[in-house]
């Protein structure tokens, strides 16, 4: 599995990049909007724990942030943009 992470400044160009690199290399693009879905959809133990801690206004660990990519993701090649830190970045 490969992973791609793209991090900056709001509106600096993270998803137009991972949009491109997604066309050029067949990757899937994993961002808030990705992860928005999967907390809203998602049933499992660790999208509900996520969900809780970022209505909370809680930084999501990386133990837990991982897994959130996993389930986004499953075994697919990806490009991560950015990270959110609370619900209202999702």
């Amino acid at each position: 599995m490969m992973v791609v992470a793209i991090v900056g400044n709001p509106s600096s160009g993270k998803r137009t990049l991972a949009a491109a690199l997604c066309v050029q290399r067949s990757l899937t693009v994993i961002g808030p909007l990705e992860l928005r879905a999967v907390l809203s959809t998602a049933g499992t133990p660790i999208a509900s724990e996520a969900k809780t801690l970022l209505e909370r206004g809680s930084v999501l660990s990386d133990r837990l942030y991982g897994s959130l990519l996993a389930e986004a993701d499953g075994e697919l090649d990806a490009v991560v943009v950015g990270r959110p830190r609370t619900i209202d970045e999702l």
